[in-house]
């Protein structure tokens, strides 16, 4: 299982639908099983969270850079008499471990952050060294 979700269905906190577990697994004829970095940063987010929970669950796959962006949930927008637009998240996402990490983040097992003065120079060490740990 690469993660599960449960989605509000009532007006109380705790009531929410049925849980459904989403699964990744290989198809078709061939699969690529040559190692892959996952790089993930503060925006990485919603979806791309999403992905990076079944990315992880490869054993292929190695996880670096810095935490995800702590925004999972799906949401709901309404329009307030004023005219704004408020959203209410209305997802429950679960890692396969059963751990919510939502206003947490997916902490990478490998932890590198690019500085601003390296980005403004050109130079992405955290590319650079997931470029060299690939060879």
């Amino acid at each position: 299982m690469v993660y599960d979700l449960k989605k509000r269905n009532g007006p109380r906190h705790d009531q929410f639908g049925a849980v459904s577990n989403w699964y990744v697994e290989p198809s078709g004829k061939t699969q690529y099983t040559k190692p892959v970095i996952l790089l993930t940063t503060s925006t990485t987010i919603s979806a791309a969270e999403t992905f990076t929970f079944a990315m992880r669950e490869n054993d292929n796959v190695l996880h670096m850079g810095t935490k995800t962006a702590v925004a999972f949930s799906d949401v709901i927008a309404h329009q307030l008499p004023n005219g704004w637009i408020i959203t209410v998240g209305v997802g429950d996402y679960r890692g396969s471990d059963g751990k919510s990490y939502e206003g947490i983040g997916i902490t990478p097992k490998i932890i590198i952050a690019n500085k601003k003065s390296d980005v403004l120079a050109g130079v992405d060490k955290a590319l650079e060294m997931a470029s060299e740990m690939l060879k």
